[in-house]
Order: C-alpha cells, then structure tokens, then sequence
C-alpha cells in the first residue's frame, strides 16, 4: 500500500474548501467498499488535525477492502477538546503497518489504536 494514495486528490481538495464532514463523506462515497458514516464535526478543525484524521479514515477504509472486508463503519465527534475518529470493518486482521499515520498522530499528541478489525485516533484540538 502506498502512502501517496492517501487522501484521494478529491478528498484533499473537499477537504481543504469545506472540512472533515464532507471529506470524510467523499471517502465514503468513492470507497471500494459500502461505509457507514455517523459523524458529529460540523466545525473545522486545525489543517493538521483534518488532514491526520483523513489519512487514517483513507488508510483503514483501504486496508479493510483489502483485507477482504464486506463493509466499513466510520465515527468521528468531538468532545472535550479531542477530535475522536474510529474505522471498523468485517475484514480479516489488519494487514498493513499504520506507521505514517501512527507518526502524524503522535506528532499532534494524539494517541492512534489499531487492532484487527477497528482502528482509532483522538487528536486534540481545542
């Protein structure tokens, strides 16, 4: 998997003209597999966080196609200063190192957890 296919050049724009929300829905959208979206970010965020919460939803979204995944479910809120962002799917154990967004993550103090089928960021942001 090459990290220079996350995010979608669509999704880089969507997401620097309207926020999370809509880029979030983009990835939904043009996933190779069907995605559930619950999201609560109506507000923008610093760029750095977006884009960090982007390049996890892009790479879990890809990794569960990949890993033979029927459907994934994404999550993303903000409470208590924590933009929180969560990717579940059916698929089979994550098959992938998660290392460059692992690094963006923990470069904004945020704390980043995978398991095999779900994978989680929260990143705080004010």
């Amino acid at each position: 998997m090459s990290s220079g296919s996350w995010p979608r050049p669509a999704c880089t724009s969507i997401l620097t003209e309207a926020g999370l929300g809509p880029a979030l829905a983009t990835l939904a959208d043009s996933a190779a597999i069907p995605v559930e979206l619950d999201d609560d970010v109506e507000d923008r965020y610093p760029e750095v966080v977006e884009a960090a919460a982007v390049l996890m939803v892009a790479g879990a979204i890809e990794d569960a196609a990949g890993r033979g995944a029927d459907y994934a479910a994404v999550t993303a809120a903000h409470r208590d200063g924590r933009l929180t962002v969560t990717v579940e799917d059916d698929g089979q154990g994550r098959s992938v190192s998660m290392t460059e967004i692992a690094d963006r993550v923990g470069a904004l103090d945020g704390i980043l957890t995978v398991e095999p089928t779900w994978m989680g960021v929260e990143i705080p942001c004010g």
